[in-house]
């Protein structure tokens, strides 16, 4: 009924005053953002921290053209909002603009960012190498005795930072890999 499925989180930020012009204001700087600066004790920022659905078209692939130091090519993130992904942002703009105004915010400035900040999936899990890049435990169904031990084995972000996901995987892995050594799997 809300015209997206999943959830999201009100997260609070800290505001940094050097990227500070391009949150709120349009136009960065100007007469605008000096109101703001001279106001920024009074200022709050939240950001919705939501759920991205897979997509066949988010990927990271390799820029030949573009090399690093050592001369390999350098990789290249490719992000695409779904519209799931957008309905779920703006829902969360406007509850959260509420909810400001609701607590006394004289002013609420809202903007769907295009910054992603948990880049996960990459090497997703699978129990068919087809599918993924590991197993259920992170180890690669291609390269024999390598494990992966962060968020890029989760299909989806869900709504909540994967810290504490990523650390709980990792010593359920650790066990698993002391486990395989024991019998001489491994």
């Amino acid at each position: 009924s809300r015209g997206f499925v999943g959830g999201y989180l009100h997260v609070p930020r800290g505001i940094h005053l050097s990227s500070f012009p391009n949150e709120p204001l349009a136009n960065g700087w100007g007469r605008d953002y000096a109101r703001l600066i001279e106001a920024y004790r009074n200022v709050a920022s939240l950001a919705v921290l939501g759920e991205d659905l897979p997509t066949p078209d988010n990927r990271i692939t390799l820029e030949p053209d573009t090399l690093d130091q050592f001369g390999n090519p350098v990789p290249k993130l490719h992000k695409h909002f779904h519209a799931n992904d957008k309905a779920l942002i703006d829902h969360g703009l406007e509850r959260g603009a509420e909810m400001l105004r609701a607590l006394g915010a004289n002013e609420v400035y809202t903007r769907r960012s295009n910054v992603v900040i948990h880049n996960l999936g990459t090497c997703r899990q699978s129990a068919d190498p087809a599918d993924g890049v590991c197993d259920g435990f992170g180890q690669t169904h291609d390269v024999p005795n390598l494990f992966i031990s962060d968020g890029s084995q989760f299909s989806s972000s869900g709504a909540a930072p994967p810290t504490l996901t990523i650390v709980t995987l990792a010593i359920r892995q650790a066990t698993h890999i002391v486990q395989r050594l024991r019998d001489g799997a491994i």
